[in-house]
């Protein structure tokens, strides 16, 4: 809901850009949540298409420190949206 919140606050030719986990971290061994994929994560927001176009809605990864101090890779998701009216 905040997310379709802040989009109506995005002026027209303005962009909002939205970043999630897309994977839990792997020191965390049990988890119940469900990821969203970054093309899901697009589509949850329900936005009208005739308003508004995803740049992109990909997944990437990035290098981190664990909390054991050891190195590990997390998946983050990616979405860019323009609103085009």
């Amino acid at each position: 809901e905040i997310l379709r919140r802040a989009a109506g606050w995005v002026a027209p030719g303005g962009h909002l850009l939205i970043l999630t986990h897309a994977a839990p971290p792997p020191w965390a061994h049990a988890h119940s949540h469900r990821f969203l994929a970054a093309a899901e994560e697009a589509a949850a927001l329900g936005l009208d298409s005739d308003l508004w176009e995803v740049r992109v809605a990909e997944e990437r990864t990035r290098e981190v420190t664990s909390p054991d101090g050891e190195p590990a890779t997390l998946e983050d998701g990616v979405v860019l949206l323009r609103r085009t009216d």
